[in-house]
């Protein structure tokens, strides 16, 4: 009974095999027939128990878009399933138009899954990625990286976006095998750098540099705390900027600020004092050889068409070489040698190692220098202290002029700005005044921007007694720095003489006016003779009166001292003694008209300094004021100083003011700050105080 059962089973057995068997030969026949319908149910159907054709079948099915039935996921879904179930028996089977084996399993799962890849791989979404990497858990390896690289993308593109660095330490933490790893480290630095500094303060650098010290980004916290203290100026947090980031870059640059800040003089006493106060100054060993130069007077000379320095001995120095130099100031010169401007100190080292446009003197630690076609200043350490501006006028008053955009402002000594750039034109700064000019019209404004007046068509720099000459509607006048008008501006010329003393012109006849006391010495009935200077009409003490080629003298109260027709020509006096003629030869009165020197002289010019220069008889002479002939040539005199004067001949004699003949052969000479260098033909060099001083005659 029992062996009825067996065999009765062991044939149903082989009956439903042999029906599946013929049922997966149907659906592979429907599928190569493209009876998808038919197919999808018949594979449907085999799948209990698992069968690797039928798995196979439907995914084939779903892999395809020429049907309703085509769904990429479900294809993966079933080819994995088809490869699972192959691995337990590893069966082929052939059928109709198919052949179920590893091959075609695996050549079918690459076929999907790559389409697969290519649907999602634009689309930048981790979940989608994600969604991928776990379905498709047989996915080809090399197609597998590239999705994790997919993935790691989209989220470091997501840590760029939102550019928070508790976002990056995640992606960090959840990559940690990612290749972009290493940019997300640097990221990471970077963001917490940006978090802990967002709001720019020096208290915020000052703590991300002690709190985290391996940033990459400690330089640039420096560099920011550096241009900070280089806006303020201020010499305590340079020092706090010394003392915390001794390792910068920016370390010697904060010294020379520091040193820029604290030494507003450059001298001896404060150059000293610096160097005991900072003993760990850098750059001490420089500082003290400028103190060491500091002691020495070096002079400009110029030989050949070249400038050197000499001592106070005519000792050369340094020898020329530049085609322009300026004296020493601040311990250094500005030379120029052949189109370059530069820098040095007395030992001809180039300072700052830089080459420039232009330049000016130091003033103050400050200087200004040209390059690259624009202005700026720099401190006495070479450092720039400013923007580039298009121009910089020399210092007047201790104030700059400078040009911005087309427009003006005032800077001070030290390169900061005293207002706004607000000008087309400004003129430079006297007593605290300037003029200026907008849409053509000119006004005046003070050293602290405040404009005074703006009416007028020209106005000239304000002079010595605090008043400006001003034109409007070509008629000249006189206002003060308040814009008070002097002189209402009816005359044709006014010309500043002497303290308080203006030449008024008025239809070619001239008068004087009082500025200080807005009222006129005399009428303007005088001939005015336009070729001849200011100091022919005046000398400030007495006034000269020219009327029908007669001249007279009239004191400041409208005295007359020398009427009209006792000279044919008057002049002022000097050493008490007038210079006059009379009938083509001229003489020396005294202030009582007594005649003192006889009118013998065919040219004489005026005593100064006890000494006149007079010609008779074709001989040139020095005399003193008691008529004695200290010293005669037939060539012209020049008066080099009150001490000195030198023959105009080739080569020239040097005298004294006491006719004494100190030098011979002269070839040239030149003035020098307070000295007279001469050069012999020998090439020897002398040099003289321009004043008297006997002990360096001959030297």
């Amino acid at each position: 009974m029992h062996l009825v059962k067996l065999k009765f089973l062991i044939g149903l057995s082989l009956l439903t095999v042999s029906l599946r068997a013929n049922s997966l030969e149907k659906g592979f026949k429907a599928l190569c027939e493209f009876d998808y319908f038919k197919a999808k149910k018949i594979f449907t159907k085999q799948l209990k128990p698992k069968k690797t054709a039928a798995y196979f079948g439907l995914a084939t099915i779903f892999s395809k878009n020429n049907n309703p039935f085509y769904n990429l996921d479900s294809a993966s879904k079933y080819i994995q399933l088809a490869i699972v179930c192959y691995q337990s028996h590893k069966k082929s089977s052939n059928y109709d138009c198919l052949k179920v084996d590893s091959l075609s399993l695996h050549q079918l799962k690459d076929s999907i899954q790559l389409k697969l890849f290519d649907l999602i791989k634009s689309s930048h979404s981790t979940v989608v990625f994600e969604k991928f990497l776990i379905t498709n858990y047989l996915a080809n390896p090399s197609l597998v990286q590239q999705l994790i690289v997919l993935r790691d993308e989209a989220d470091y593109t997501v840590c760029l976006k939102v550019d928070k660095s508790y976002l990056t330490k995640q992606f960090i933490v959840t990559h940690p095998v990612s290749n972009l790893l290493t940019k997300a480290k640097s990221l990471l630095q970077n963001q917490i750098y940006h978090e802990q500094t967002s709001n720019k303060t020096l208290n915020e650098f000052y703590h991300f540099i002690k709190n985290y010290a391996d940033n990459v980004n400690i330089p640039n916290a420096h560099q920011a705390i550096f241009d900070q203290i280089k806006k303020l100026k201020d010499s305590v947090e340079i020092i706090k900027f010394i003392n915390t980031c001794p390792q910068s870059a920016q370390l010697n640059e904060a010294w020379k600020l520091l040193f820029t800040e604290c030494v507003k003089v450059y001298d001896n006493q404060n150059l000293e004092q610096f160097i005991t106060r900072y003993p760990s100054f850098p750059f001490k060993n420089e500082l003290l050889e400028e103190l060491a130069l500091n002691t020495k007077i070096y002079l400009p000379f110029k030989q050949n068409d070249l400038v050197g320095f000499i001592d106070t001995m005519a000792n050369v120095k340094i020898v020329p070489e530049f085609d322009a130099a300026t004296p020493f100031y601040e311990g250094l010169s500005v030379v120029t040698k052949n189109d370059s401007v530069f820098f040095i100190d007395k030992n001809r080292k180039l300072k700052f190692n830089k080459i420039y446009e232009d330049a000016f003197q130091f003033r103050n630690g400050v200087a200004v220098i040209k390059e690259f076609g624009k202005y700026c200043f720099i401190n006495r350490q070479g450092q720039q202290i400013s923007e580039y501006y298009e121009e910089i006028n020399e210092a007047s008053d201790g104030i700059y002029v400078v040009k911005k955009n087309q427009l003006y402002a005032a800077y001070n000594l030290y390169g900061r700005q005293l207002f706004d750039h607000q000008f087309e034109k400004l003129g430079d700064f006297k007593n605290g005044f300037a003029y200026f000019s907008n849409d053509g019209k000119y006004g005046i404004v003070s050293s602290q921007g405040i404009r005074i007046t703006e009416d007028f068509d020209w106005v000239s720099d304000i002079n010595d007694d605090n008043l400006f000459i001003v034109r409007k509607n070509n008629k000249f006048g006189i206002i003060n720095q308040l814009g008070n008008i002097i002189l209402q501006l009816n005359f044709d010329q006014v010309i500043k003489a002497f303290k308080g003393i203006y030449l008024i012109v008025e239809n070619g006849k001239y008068g004087f006016y009082n500025a200080f006391n807005s009222c006129f010495y005399t009428g303007i009935s005088y001939e005015f003779f336009k070729e001849k200077p200011i100091d022919y009409y005046t000398n400030g003490n007495v006034l000269k009166l020219i009327k029908a080629n007669q001249q007279a003298i009239m004191d400041l109260n409208g005295k007359i001292s020398i009427d009209f027709g006792n000279y044919d020509e008057l002049f002022f006096a000097e050493n008490n003694l007038l210079k006059v003629r009379r009938k083509q030869k001229y003489g020396f009165v005294d202030r009582k008209l007594n005649l003192v020197l006889p009118y013998k002289y065919d040219k004489a010019g005026n005593f100064s300094d006890s000494i006149a220069v007079v010609n008779y008889k074709n001989t040139n002479y020095l005399i003193n004021t008691n008529g004695k002939e200290l010293f005669s040539s037939s060539y012209n005199f020049l008066k080099l100083s009150a001490n000195y004067y030198l023959t105009e001949a080739y080569p020239a004699d040097l005298v004294n003011k006491e006719g004494k003949l100190i030098y011979q052969d002269i070839i040239s000479y030149q003035k020098v700050d307070n000295f007279i260098l001469i050069t012999l033909k020998n090439n020897s060099l002398k040099l003289l105080p321009i004043e008297t001083n006997s002990n360096f005659e001959k030297n």
